[in-house]
């Protein structure tokens, strides 16, 4: 739905309100001279949850069709305001170093205003330059469900409207028009919605949407008023830095019984002059329907249009919801779902990364399997060759002891070293180390010549002399002499070979 520029051929201009339980229209038709006839029609919503409810789509998308073909909207230009039931406006002015920066600082805290309620906010910003070195910026914050609830019913209705700002910006605007606050700023509320709004107007323009929590009745809304007036006073002189900033003046908008009831609190206050807003006459013929009770704030909503003030004139909270269909489809939908698509990549490329290590631990795990295999294999070819090894050393052993020694050699090697006078009588093999020598001498002193010459032999390790007995018969000296040999050097007979 593309913004039409505003044209001098058009007569009928439209303003719709849009509140939580009250849809209005105000129809400003110019009459022969400068003033304007202001129709105004009103429409209670047939839902207890209002009209932006889901239930109460096709009532709010049938109001407007109906007021289109009574009213031949379409031949018109349309502009619409949204309550501050549904909306909240934040104002920055100062040097433009500074406006830059508070902006930036907004756009940080707008996803944290809760009581919007949940899910994603969309804004509508203005900013102009008031001076040479003083910027003034609005910007209106709303839903953006609520938003889109509001556009697709223009859409619905086959109704271009031009922008949706909101509400308390207007009546800012038309305070001022009415030359309520030109020359010192004032208190404006709006008893319209559930709770009222009350802001701080200055020369037509709005400089704070404040939103007393307790002001959900007219009691609520005076001592909430008197309570912070104070505090809004200080904060017209230290952070507008207006000099005249006492906040003297009161403009109530809202149903004449509820505004009237809500100024009747103010008689008795002598800080503050509260009287109802009043936009009968002069340049403004109101002419409200008959069995309607809707208030005539919504004068504000068409007043822009009235006075040349262009769509770049305001905060139209409709800028982003409106563009969503000049791009593609495609377009859109990668708007709408880069979340879950950055989500998507993001979660394949760690299922990717997680298969990988899984692969890579597996791999590893299955070498490490090997490896236990390969050396469970290797410890068990180790025992065997041990085992065998045994084997090999027991039968070593086996065959050392069962070898028979070559006594003949022995004997040779033992004869070959007696003495001259030495006759050896026996030769006697007791345990296969122990020989026993019976020998006959024929002086003593050669029996321990003999031991010395026995202790030479390399294969004899002890010798022992045992006795000697002299032999009458021969005149010689009979001994025995014992002969341990060596294991080691003890030549045995050969299994392979023959003597």
């Amino acid at each position: 739905m593309p913004q039409s520029p505003i044209t001098t051929d058009v007569r009928q201009r439209f303003g719709l309100r849009i509140e939580r339980d009250l849809l209005q229209l105000a129809i400003a038709t110019p009459t022969e001279g400068p003033s304007h006839r202001i129709t105004i029609e009103a429409i209670h919503c047939p839902r207890p949850d209002g009209w932006l409810s889901p239930a109460a789509q096709d009532d709010l998308v049938d109001c407007l069709v109906k007021w289109r073909h009574k009213h031949q909207m379409d031949q018109g230009i349309t502009v619409a305001s949204l309550d501050g039931d549904y909306c909240v406006t934040r104002i920055t002015t100062g040097h433009p170093q500074d406006v830059d920066s508070e902006l930036n600082t907004l756009g940080t805290r707008i996803p944290r205003y809760l009581q919007l309620g949940p899910g994603e906010k969309v804004i509508g910003s203005f900013r102009e330059r008031l001076a040479a070195s003083v910027d003034y910026a609005v910007t209106g914050v709303a839903s953006r469900g609520v938003i889109e609830t509001v556009y697709e019913a223009f859409r619905a209705a086959d109704l271009n409207v031009l922008w949706l700002e909101p509400s308390l910006n207007s009546l800012a605007r038309l305070a001022g028009h009415l030359g309520h606050c030109n020359a010192a700023p004032a208190l404006i509320a709006d008893g319209t919605g559930r709770q009222w709004d009350v802001g701080i107007a200055f020369e037509g323009r709005l400089l704070l949407d404040y939103r007393p929590a307790a002001a959900n009745n007219e009691q609520g809304f005076h001592d909430a008023v008197i309570n912070h007036l104070e505090r809004l006073r200080r904060f017209c002189q230290r952070h507008r830095q207006l000099s005249d900033g006492n906040l003297s003046e009161l403009l109530i908008c809202g149903s004449p019984e509820k505004a009237k009831a809500a100024a009747d609190l103010f008689d008795d206050s002598s800080d503050i002059d509260a009287a109802v807003l009043n936009v009968s006459g002069g340049e403004f013929i109101l002419e409200q329907s008959e069995h309607e009770s809707g208030t005539t704030a919504v004068v504000a909503t068409v007043l822009p249009l009235l006075i040349g003030i262009q769509n770049d004139g305001v905060p139209d909270l409709l800028d982003h919801v409106r563009r969503a269909p000049d791009v593609s489809t495609t377009t859109q939908v990668l708007r709408i779902a880069w979340p879950a698509l950055v989500a998507a990549v993001l979660l394949l490329g760690s299922f990717a990364m997680v298969h990988r290590q899984r692969g890579l631990a597996d791999r590893a795990i299955q070498r490490r399997e090997a490896m236990q295999a390969e050396v469970y294999r290797t410890k068990a070819r180790m025992m065997t060759l041990a085992q065998r090894r045994q084997l090999v050393d027991h039968f070593g052993r086996i065959e050392k002891g069962a070898a028979e020694p070559r006594w003949n050699l022995t004997l040779r090697q033992i004869t070959q070293s007696l003495l001259d006078r030495c006759k050896l009588n026996s030769f006697h093999v007791e345990d296969g180390h122990q020989i026993l020598l019976d020998g006959t001498v024929t002086d003593e002193s050669l029996v321990y010549e003999q031991v010395s010459q026995f202790r030479r032999l390399p294969e004899v390790e002890q010798v022992a002399l045992k006795a000697t007995n002299p032999e009458p018969q021969t005149r010689g000296i009979r001994f025995l002499i014992g002969l341990h040999l060596h294991k080691e050097t003890l030549p045995v007979v050969d299994s392979t070979s023959e003597d």
